[in-house]
């Protein structure tokens, strides 16, 4: 249950929650989990370089924090966390129409991760389709594509109401439960070890078992419970792990 280093170092500076660290700082902590200053620093540069952090130099110390990007995506796991109230659900849809040329190919894939992001699902090609949640400001969210002349964001209310077949389907709900099932057995199991272990032992593996969970959760699409099975465990693998 290795956690890559990238996310080990962006789960441990979200997780501490201070502006920001020096390289001292996270050399400390990433001792722990047996990550030289070597590999460190070639860490830090390279989510430096994909637009997560941002360093500074402060004489011979340098510093790093969230850029936006990185603290949209640390927002972004953060709502993974949190349940959606459906209870007053009007039974509005989000709909998303974008058509892009096939010699543009990274746009289209720029569009899709953001999509998939925001647990959108693709009805068709070119129409993705999301139940409607004013707390989630999808509207916002999506602005940087606004601009883009071949891509519409509407709210309509389907002619034929989607039935938990359809759902389950165009959000691979099956695949998604198993996931769920087996992160849960697993927190199960290494939460019975936890006060068996040293206080190294147990940052460890909460990290490594955090890690796990938080892509998982990741793919938890918070749709209404109307459309999930009986036997979901999304909210019992939350409640488990937040305590």
């Amino acid at each position: 249950m290795k956690i890559k280093e990238s996310e080990l170092i962006f789960g441990l500076m979200a997780s501490l929650g201070n502006p920001e660290y020096s390289v001292s700082q996270l050399k400390e902590l990433l001792a722990l989990f047996n990550v030289t200053e070597n590999t460190l620093r070639t860490t830090l540069s390279r989510l430096t370089k994909k637009g997560l952090l941002i360093s500074r130099k402060e004489g011979k110390s340098a510093f790093y924090r969230f850029s936006p990007k990185g603290t949209i995506i640390r927002s972004n796991v953060g709502r993974s966390f949190f349940e959606l109230d459906w209870s007053n659900w009007d039974e509005w849809w989000w709909g998303v129409l974008f058509s892009v040329p096939e010699r543009k190919r990274s746009e289209r894939y720029r569009i899709h991760k953001k999509l998939f992001t925001y647990r959108f699902a693709p009805f068709h090609r070119g129409f993705w389709i999301r139940p409607r949640h004013p707390s989630e400001e999808i509207e916002k969210h999506l602005q940087s594509h606004f601009e883009h002349a071949n891509f519409r964001l509407i709210s309509f209310m389907p002619h034929r109401e989607f039935t938990e077949a359809e759902v389950q389907r165009l959000w691979n709900i099956e695949k998604v439960a198993h996931k769920i099932d087996q992160a849960l057995d697993l927190l199960l199991r290494e939460l019975a070890k936890i006060d068996t272990m040293s206080a190294h032992e147990a940052l460890i593996a909460e990290m490594e078992i955090g890690g796990i969970v938080v892509n998982t959760l990741f793919q938890d699409p918070l749709l209404p419970h109307r459309y999930l099975p009986a036997d979901w465990k999304g909210s019992e693998l939350r409640a488990r792990f937040s305590l």
